[in-house]
C-alpha cells in the first residue's frame, strides 16, 4: 500500500522515524549485519563484506555459500502485534510504541484498476510504502531472525538490505 499524507503527517512520521533509528543504533538494537534503512550502509557495503568474506574462505581453501531470500510483500505483511513486541525487546519507549500501534491500526485502502476504484477495506497488516517511519519500523520488524537462525545453525551469518536476506556460510 502506497502512503499520500499532508505535511505535518509526514512531519510527525519522520520524527518517530528518527527517534526509533537513533534509539536503535545507540543501544545497538539491530543486527549488525541489516544494511538496508540504516545511517552509512548501504547496499555496497553488505556485498562488499560478502566478498570479502568470500575471498578469505578461498584463501584459506575453504568453500563459502550463501542463500538468497527475498521476503515478499514485505511491508505489506508487517504484523502490528509482532512489531510492537519486537520494539518493547528493544527497549524502545512506550510511548512510542504506542504511537506506532496507533499509527498502524484502524487503516483502510482502495485499489484502482482500469480507472475503477472498489470501497475501501481495512488493512489489518503493513507499514505503508512511501511512510517515512516505513523502513526503520519494517527493519526493526524483521531484526529479530538474524539472532535466532544464526544461533540455531552454527557458522551460518546473516546479510540484508530491507527485504533482501543473503546467509552466508563457510566450509
Amino acid at each position: 500500500m502506497i502512503s499520500l499524507l499532508n505535511v505535518i503527517s509526514k512531519l510527525l512520521e519522520w520524527t518517530a522515524a528518527y527517534l526509533i533509528a537513533d534509539h536503535l543504533e545507540r543501544k545497538r538494537g539491530l543486527h549488525e549485519g541489516q544494511f538496508g534503512c540504516r545511517i552509512r550502509r548501504s547496499c555496497v557495503d553488505a556485498v562488499a563484506i560478502m566478498m570479502n568474506r568470500t575471498q578469505k574462505s578461498w584463501s584459506e581453501g575453504k568453500v563459502a555459500g550463501a542463500l538468497f531470500m527475498d521476503v515478499k510483500s514485505a511491508f505489506n505483511n508487517v504484523s502490528r502485534i509482532h512489531l510492537g513486541k519486537r520494539m518493547t525487546a528493544l527497549g524502545i519507549k512506550p510511548d512510542l510504541i504506542r504511537w506506532i500501534m496507533s499509527f498502524m491500526a484502524n487503516r483502510k485502502v482502495k485499489i484502482t484498476l482500469d480507472g475503477e476504484t472498489c470501497e475501501a477495506q481495512p488493512a489489518d497488516t503493513g507499514v505503508p510504502q512511501g511512510s517515512p517511519a516505513a523502513p526503520i519500523l519494517f527493519v526493526t520488524y524483521l531484526s529479530g531472525i538474524f539472532d535466532e537462525v544464526e544461533r540455531r545453525v552454527p557458522g551460518v551469518s546473516g546479510l540484508s538490505f530491507v527485504d533482501d536476506i543473503g546467509w552466508w556460510a563457510e566450509g
